[in-house]
């Protein structure tokens, strides 16, 4: 836990307050954190694309937040390792990471409010593809995006951890209910 390193940084066009997180793993390319949005509240992974990275620092070492998330951050290592099965030195071969996972992203483009939701279905040499769904998880389309344009990419959060588990609900709902099944299901309650 002593190498636990609490760092904030800005992302350029996103305004001067700074994003927080505790530092997993740095590339040339991308800056891997878990995420710190308020208080002492650790919620997913972010990976920032290090060309729009600014005043990127270690958080003071005496502030609170420096003394209480390392207290309670017990999944450190645990989520090193899982950090690490992402590949984070290529753009390309990262963004076929991301989408062998099969999750939930969200996408931070051009400026703050330019955020998209949705899973990577294709990976090309300098883009990549993802099916974007709208606040309410429906079907949004398809949408190509450029490497060079992505200032970040968040995942495993409350927030898309909530979107997944509405769309396995909703999609066991839509299921269709088959003849013989109901029929089981009839016999099991008599």
């Amino acid at each position: 836990m002593e190498n636990m390193k609490l760092v904030e940084y800005k992302i350029n066009r996103y305004g001067n307050t700074p994003f927080n997180g505790v530092l997993l793993g740095e590339s040339h390319q991308w800056i891997v954190t878990k995420n710190n949005e308020t208080d002492y509240q650790l919620d997913g992974f972010c990976f920032i694309n290090k060309h729009f990275v600014k005043d990127l620092k270690e958080v003071d070492r005496e502030s609170m937040k420096s003394k209480i998330i390392p207290l309670k951050y017990v999944d450190y290592n645990k989520d090193i390792e899982l950090v690490n099965i992402i590949n984070i030195e290529d753009h390309q071969e990262f963004f076929k990471s991301i989408k062998r996972l099969g999750q939930l992203i969200v996408i931070g483009l051009h400026w703050n409010d330019a955020i998209f939701v949705g899973t990577i279905c294709d990976v090309f040499q300098k883009s990549f593809v993802i099916n974007s769904i709208d606040a309410e998880t429906n079907d949004d389309g398809k949408m190509k995006i450029k490497f060079s344009s992505v200032r970040y990419i968040k995942i495993y959060t409350d927030y898309l951890n909530s979107l997944s588990l509405y769309i396995k609900w909703k999609e066991k709902l839509e299921r269709p209910v088959h003849h013989d099944m109901l029929s089981a299901e009839r016999e099991n309650c008599n």
